[in-house]
C-alpha cells in the first residue's frame, strides 16, 4: 500500500509542478515534530512545494509551547504562518484571536470534512482523529511475569516502578490521564484534586516531553508501559516491536488534532492552501499510512473500509470517536493553570 501511495502522490507532484508561476513564499508551519513532521513533510509539504512553488519550513515542538510563542509574540512579526494545535489549544488561541477563519473559497476540502472535524465557529478543522490509552512493551512483560493491564489502575502496579514513563504536565495526553485517574477516584475532570495525590504515588522512570524520546526509550527497554496516543504506539508496532496499545475497561480517549492559520501572517492566502492540501484525501490517507490517525476528509470511509486492518488502529469515523470518553475541553482549561501547579508542587516535586 505505501508503494501505490508514493507512487501516486510522485505523479500527482509531476503533474501539478509549474516552476514558470511558483511564488517565492516560504511558510513556517508548527508542528509536533519527529515522525509526525516527517510524514506530514513526504505526504503534505513535500507535494504541496512542488504544485505550489512555496518552500514549508518546519517550526518544531508541544502545541503548548506553540501558543505560548503566539502570545509573547503579540505586536511583532509571527513566529511562524500554520500552526497544529490540539483542541484545548486551539481553544485559547481563538479566544486570544491569535488565529484566523477560514476562507471556505480558498479551503475547498472543507466540504468534504465530517461535521465533526469542523470548527462551529469557522476556524481552522480538525485534520485527524486520535485516542489516547495505554501501551506497554507485551515482551517486556511476559519476560518479567507482570500481568498485561487492562484498567489505568494498572499502572499502579508496583512492578512497573521505574519503568513507567508519564508524560509531562505540557504533554496533550497529561490531561486525558489525570481526567482518568480522577475517575478511578470517584472524581472527573470538574473534580480532579484527588488524581494528583494518586498520581503522586506512582514511582515513573521520567516524566516525557517528546514522543520520539520516548520511542528510544522504549527501544533501548528503559520503558516498559506508559500513557501514549495510538499513532506513535501501533507506529512501533507496525515496525516490529512488541508493543501493544489498548484502551483501559474505564475507556480510552477520543482526541482531535486541528490545522490554523495564524491571524498575523503575511501571507494568508497561501496559509490557508496549505491547509487546504493537508485535508486533501491523498494527503490524509498517506499520513494515516505512516503514523496510524484517523482521517477528518469522509471521502476516505470507502477506503478505510477496504482496508480493516489499517482502520483498526485509529478512530476512523465520528462513531469511533463516540465510543471512545470525551473530557470537557473547556473545563479543563478553565482549571488548566491549577493543573500545572498541582502537578508541579504533588507530582513532579
Amino acid at each position: 500500500m505505501k508503494r501505490f501511495l508514493l507512487a501516486t502522490l510522485g505523479l500527482m507532484a509531476l503533474s501539478w509542478a509549474d516552476p514558470a508561476g511558483a511564488q517565492q513564499v516560504t511558510l513556517r508551519v508548527a508542528s509536533y515534530g519527529g515522525l509526525f513532521t516527517e510524514s506530514q513533510t513526504k505526504y503534505g509539504a513535500s507535494v504541496f512545494s512542488k504544485r505550489t512553488g512555496i518552500k514549508i519550513e518546519w517550526v518544531d515542538g508541544n502545541p503548548e509551547d506553540h501558543l505560548a510563542k503566539l502570545i509573547a509574540s503579540r505586536g511583532r512579526a509571527a513566529p511562524f504562518d500554520v500552526v497544529y494545535f490540539e483542541q484545548s489549544n486551539q481553544i485559547k488561541a481563538i479566544e486570544a484571536g491569535l488565529v484566523l477563519k477560514i476562507d471556505p473559497k480558498i479551503v475547498t476540502n472543507l466540504e468534504h470534512l465530517y461535521d465533526v472535524a469542523k470548527n462551529s465557529q469557522g476556524y481552522g478543522p480538525a485534520m485527524l482523529f486520535w485516542s489516547v490509552g495505554i501501551a506497554y512493551n507485551a515482551k517486556a512483560l511476559n519476560d518479567n511475569g507482570i500481568p498485561e493491564p487492562t484498567s489505568w489502575a494498572d499502572l499502579w502496579n508496583p512492578k512497573f516502578e521505574r519503568r513507567l514513563a508519564l508524560p509531562d504536565i505540557s504533554q496533550g495526553t497529561v490531561t486525558d490521564f489525570i481526567t482518568a485517574t480522577a475517575k478511578l477516584m470517584g472524581g472527573d475532570e470538574r473534580n480532579a484534586d484527588a488524581a494528583f495525590d494518586k498520581i503522586a504515588q506512582l514511582k515513573p522512570l521520567y516524566f516525557f516531553t517528546s514522543s520520539s524520546d520516548l520511542r528510544n526509550k522504549f527501544l533501548a527497554g528503559d520503558v516498559w508501559i506508559t500513557v501514549w496516543n495510538n499513532g506513535r504506539a501501533w507506529g512501533m508496532t507496525d515496525e516490529g516491536f512488541p508493543m501493544k496499545f489498548i484502551y483501559p475497561k474505564e475507556g480510552g480517549y477520543g482526541k482531535l488534532s486541528t490545522i490554523d492559520v495564524v491571524a498575523s501572517t503575511k501571507h494568508p492566502r497561501e496559509a490557508q492552501m496549505f491547509v487546504n492540501h493537508i485535508l486533501d484525501p491523498l494527503t490524509q490517507l498517506g499520513q494515516a499510512n505512516e503514523i496510524p490517525n484517523g482521517p477528518t476528509n469522509k471521502l476516505l470511509a470507502p477506503v478505510l473500509a477496504a482496508y480493516p486492518e489499517l482502520a483498526k488502529k485509529f478512530p476512523a469515523s465520528p462513531d469511533d470517536l463516540k465510543k471512545l470518553n470525551q473530557t470537557d475541553v473547556e473545563v479543563i482549561n478553565a482549571n488548566y493553570p491549577k493543573w500545572v501547579d498541582k502537578w508541579n508542587r504533588t507530582v513532579k516535586k
